[in-house]
Order: structure tokens, then sequence, then C-alpha cells
């Protein structure tokens, strides 16, 4: 992903120092910089909350659905 070709914003991060240290870990580990891993990390845990915010809302929708056939079939019911 090339942050060069999109409009892009800055924001300020303040961390505990220890996780400095960890994050300067894992990055030599990987071959990349803090900045990098950070950004890899938000991507990773940002697509993962809104695939489950889908399947959230997937949910409710068939919950709604289920609730409204029941409705209906209750209501038949009653008028037989």
């Amino acid at each position: 992903m090339s942050f060069h070709t999109k409009e892009i914003a800055q924001i300020r991060l303040l961390i505990p120092k220890e996780m400095v240290r960890e994050l300067d870990t894992i990055a030599s580990s990987r071959d990349m910089t803090r900045l990098g891993l950070i950004r890899f990390l938000l991507r990773h845990q940002i697509d993962s909350e809104l695939s489950q915010l889908e399947n959230y809302l997937q949910d409710i929708t068939r919950r709604k659905r289920t609730h409204q056939r029941l409705q209906e079939h209750l209501s038949d019911k009653e008028r037989w």
C-alpha cells in the first residue's frame, strides 16, 4: 500500500516508553520501521473490526426478519 498516492492525515500517538521498546523489537524482527508496524497493526485491527461490524449488522437484519415472520405467523393464527 502506498501512502504517497492517497490523501493522508496525521495523528499524534502518545504511548508508554515500554511500548516503544516492544515496538522496536517487533519492528526490527519484521525488518520494518515502528511507524510501518503501527500502520500494519492498525490496518489489521480496523479490517477485523469492520468485518465483525458487518457480521453484527447482518445478524440484526436476520433477527428483525425472523421476528417479523413470527409476528406474521402469529397474526395469521389469530385470524383462524
